[in-house]
């Protein structure tokens, strides 16, 4: 399987990925966050702020 990337690998074969990390998850939504906020995009910033708060109640159902 010359050409596929690790993930792709794992996809192939059946293998769920489980969620990132929460140390992860967390940079990459700050990363996220301030980029909105340095295009000054408010809009998207409440809509990412709804969605956060939306998938700590879908984490914390799960367990």
């Amino acid at each position: 399987m010359t050409g596929y990337g690790r993930s792709d690998r794992s996809s192939l074969s059946g293998r769920r990925r489980g969620p990132l990390p929460p140390g992860r998850l967390g940079v990459l939504f700050a990363v996220f966050l301030a980029l909105l906020v340095y295009q000054r995009d408010y809009l998207l910033l409440v809509l990412a702020g709804l969605g956060l708060i939306l998938y700590e109640f879908l984490a914390r159902r799960r367990k």
